[in-house]
């Protein structure tokens, strides 16, 4: 994730949104109190799209806007720090009358080394059209998804290699990988490749963390993708993954090999990734082809 696009994006919604707090009806009914909706919450370091919304929630009714100030603050031991761990895009939050929850946004940056838990305080500082009822902060934690091998090989990673069609360098082309969460089958092993960088349509494929072995009998971590399996689709077409020498497709293992140090995945199958569009049992022709691969990741 990258922060300073994120803080360009707030910046300008800022430029545009601000305006006068005397343009503002604020609450002026009794008896209304605003609150943070949880005392702790926990969050995966990979949560989805990166972004946490932390509730804040009005109780009795309003007439009009109540307005949230908050503050960031961590523990001195193990705290997560604001703009390294997480980015907090605003800390004044507006709830319309006709709304009972408010939200402070976070996103959530995802590394890929191992470190302890760490959590930081959200908390209200001042409100106007509202008192502060009882739970003014939220201790949020943040849970590190990277003490295996299946949490930290998740994440985006930029694709190296050559277009099949043009022999030209791949560029900026990229593949989200994501995992199944621990309650559910597949937990540790079955792993989501997802190719959303193409403005025509998104692939989405399904693959296996596993242990595979060299001539020598030397053992290694890989990713393992069965073809052919439906990726995606298009028009009236079925966009199916194979193996392909350039010429031919065959159906097997596509396999992926992960590096000593985690930071690169070289394709090492004799078969290139082909992405092949079918009707029914007809191959209508090849829709993305892709040979000498290998990922890496900042």
């Amino acid at each position: 994730m990258k922060f300073n696009k994120i803080i360009a994006i707030t910046v300008a919604l800022l430029a545009f949104t601000s305006c006068s707090d005397d343009d503002v009806d604020y609450n002026s009914n009794g008896g209304v109190t605003v609150e943070m909706a949880d005392a702790t919450l926990s969050v995966e370091e990979n949560v989805k799209d990166g972004l946490l919304n932390v509730p804040i929630v009005v109780k009795g009714n309003a007439n009009g806007m109540v307005k949230v100030d908050i503050a960031i603050s961590s523990p001195a031991n193990e705290g997560a720090i604001e703009d390294k761990h997480f980015l907090v895009t605003g800390k004044t939050i507006n709830i319309p009358a006709d709304k009972k929850e408010g939200y402070v946004e976070i996103f959530i940056k995802d590394d890929r080394f191992k470190n302890p838990n760490h959590s930081f305080n959200v908390t209200i500082t001042s409100a106007e059209g509202a008192t502060i009822g009882a739970i003014k902060s939220t201790t949020v934690t943040i849970v590190d998804n990277d003490q295996t091998l299946y949490g930290r090989i998740q994440g985006t990673w930029r694709m190296n290699g050559f277009d099949g069609f043009s022999d030209n360098a791949l560029k900026q082309r990229y593949c989200t990988i994501s995992g199944v969460p621990e309650d559910m089958d597949g937990f540790g092993t079955t792993l989501f490749l997802d190719f959303t960088d193409d403005d025509a349509i998104a692939l989405h494929v399904e693959a296996k963390l596993v242990k595979a072995t060299d001539n020598s009998g030397q053992e290694f971590d890989a990713i393992a993708i069965s073809c052919p399996q439906k990726v995606g689709t298009y028009s009236s077409y079925d966009l199916q993954l194979f193996g392909s020498d350039g010429n031919q497709i065959y159906g097997g293992n596509l396999l992926a090999v992960i590096n000593g140090d985690e930071s690169e995945i070289i394709w090492a199958s004799q078969m290139d990734f082909a992405v092949v569009a079918t009707a029914g049992s007809q191959v209508a022709g090849f829709w993305d082809y892709y040979y000498d691969l290998s990922w890496d990741r900042d």
